[in-house]
C-alpha cells in the first residue's frame, strides 16, 4: 500500500503553496496525495434548498480543483484524490486520519494559525492528538 500525504486547502494563495509542496513530496516519495477541502454549510435563507446549496458548493470546489490540477500537476505522475467535507477543517482532518493511514499532513502557516479556533486547543495539542508528522509551508 502506498503512503498517503494529506494536504488541507481552502483555495487561498497560501494553501496553494502548501499544495505545491505536497505534490512535490508525493512525486518524490511515490505517495498518494489526498487533498481535503472543508467548508461550512451556512445556508443564507435563499430560495435554494440546503441540498442544492451543498451540491453547488461541492461542484464549485471540484471545478476549482480541476483548474488547479492543470496548473500544478501539469503531467506529473502523482496518484491523487480530492475530498470535499462539510465542517471544521480540524474535525475533518481528525476523521480522515482515523480512517486512513497518513504518512504526513501538509498545511499552510495561515491554516495552522486558525485550525483549532473553535476547539480552543493549540496546534501542538492538535498534532499530538492525531499523531501525524506535519509540514508547515510558509505563506
Amino acid at each position: 500500500m502506498k503512503d498517503t500525504i494529506l494536504c488541507a486547502i481552502d483555495f487561498s494563495d497560501a494553501s496553494m503553496n502548501a499544495l505545491k509542496r505536497a505534490i512535490q513530496l508525493a512525486v518524490c516519495t511515490n505517495a498518494h496525495l489526498s487533498v481535503l477541502f472543508s467548508y461550512r454549510l451556512i445556508h443564507t435563507g435563499q430560495q435554494d434548498s440546503v441540498m442544492v446549496f451543498k451540491k453547488k458548493m461541492e461542484d464549485e470546489a471540484i471545478e476549482k480543483f480541476k483548474e488547479i490540477e492543470k496548473k500544478l500537476i501539469n503531467g506529473q505522475d502523482v496518484s491523487r484524490g480530492f475530498i470535499t467535507e462539510i465542517g471544521f477543517m480540524s474535525d475533518n482532518i481528525e476523521r480522515f486520519v482515523r480512517k486512513n493511514p497518513i504518512s504526513m499532513l501538509v498545511l499552510s502557516r495561515s491554516m495552522c494559525s486558525n485550525l483549532n479556533d473553535h476547539k480552543g486547543i493549540s496546534l501542538e495539542e492538535f498534532i499530538g492528538s492525531i499523531n501525524v508528522p506535519l509540514l508547515i509551508v510558509p505563506n
